[in-house]
């Protein structure tokens, strides 16, 4: 088996000319693959290896999202609160809920499409969410937004009543023990970071970190680095209830029905669904449930796949951007799973 997925993993980085990347498996909440193809960084020859740290980009948002899950608990607010609880100027505040930036139908634009990435900062974003109008009624349909968990990091802060950087730190890293976990710095900060690449004209080339690849990363919708050690572990302590309650967790991996809703099959095998839930899509891969999210932002590009009914997890991160872990993901699956 091992030397399956390593076959695997190796004709993905040569197909898709990735720096590198590193993957982890697990079951029952202990490692049964760990192990990292290329390099960190190419000009000095650094290989990849399993304790690399990446940018994750939106990957982050399960963060958020069980931040806000946690406050819940804690009866400091209700995913079915209107924003105007938390946001006074907004002009549809009162039409809008917790709940619908959770699962991006809240109608409100995507700041990506909105603000010029290179000159990004949280206060500009969220003045510049003040006048902008709704794209949709808010619950009427599905669309993913980076804005909506820009505002749930603002609602961490504001009822929590410390920094959202502080929040993730003393409620999620800290008590899970994901040492290699951060928010508020980049990768190339760090003694195992990586330095990012991207892919043009099948050429793997260096990002400059001075550009807008470093804007956003402390950001509540993109900004956690880590390894995919500690991304598995913290898998594990999500998907069975070590870090909300079971009835909470019930809750995120329930999808949004009530607006669009597509199913597609790939290669005649694999069958999943575009249902969001809370911070996760929910998907079924070979009649397996799958509760994952992926993210990219330039420079970095990976995917968190659990399947919480059979105790497995399958996490990849990369230092390429563009990298498509779906394939990967599902034949590794396919391996343990036939």
């Amino acid at each position: 088996m091992r030397r399956q997925v390593d076959w695997l993993a190796r004709q993905t980085l040569t197909e898709q000319h990735l720096a590198g990347f590193s993957l982890a498996i697990a079951r029952d909440g202990k490692p049964i693959y760990t192990q990292a193809y290329g390099y960190r960084n190419i000009a000095q020859q650094l290989p990849a290896t399993p304790q690399t740290i990446y940018n994750i980009g939106s990957i982050t948002k399960q963060f958020t999202a069980t931040s806000i899950m946690l406050l819940q608990e804690d009866g400091k607010l209700n995913i079915d609160d209107p924003l105007s609880r938390y946001f006074a100027n907004y002009p549809w505040a009162d039409h809008v809920t917790v709940r619908e930036l959770l699962n991006h139908t809240s109608g409100i634009p995507d700041y990506l499409n909105i603000l010029d990435n290179k000159s990004l900062t949280l206060p500009k974003i969220v003045r510049a969410l003040e006048k902008t109008r709704l794209k949709f009624a808010p619950g009427s349909k599905y669309e993913y937004s980076n804005s909506n968990y820009i505002l749930l990091g603002v609602i961490v802060q504001r009822v929590s009543g410390v920094p959202y950087d502080d929040f993730l730190r003393r409620r999620i890293f800290q008590p899970l023990h994901l040492t290699a976990t951060s928010i508020g710095t980049t990768p190339l900060d760090m003694t195992n970071g990586a330095r990012g690449y991207t892919v043009v004209n099948g050429h793997t080339k260096a990002v400059d970190p001075r550009a807008d690849s470093v804007a956003i990363l402390d950001f509540p919708d993109g900004g956690v680095n880590t390894n995919v050690l500690d991304l598995a572990k913290w898998d594990t302590a999500l998907d069975t209830g070590r870090v909300v309650k079971l009835k909470t967790l019930k809750t995120m991996f329930t999808p949004w029905t009530e607006g669009k809703h597509t199913s597609e099959t790939l290669g005649g095998a694999t069958n999943r669904s575009t249902g969001y839930g809370i911070g996760l899509r929910i998907r079924y891969l070979s009649g397996h449930r799958e509760v994952m999210h992926d993210g990219e932002w330039t420079g970095f590009a990976g995917s968190n796949a659990t399947f919480p009914d059979d105790g497995f997890v399958i996490v990849i991160l990369s230092n390429t951007d563009g990298f498509d872990e779906d394939p990967l993901t599902n034949k590794i699956f396919t391996l343990f799973y036939r």
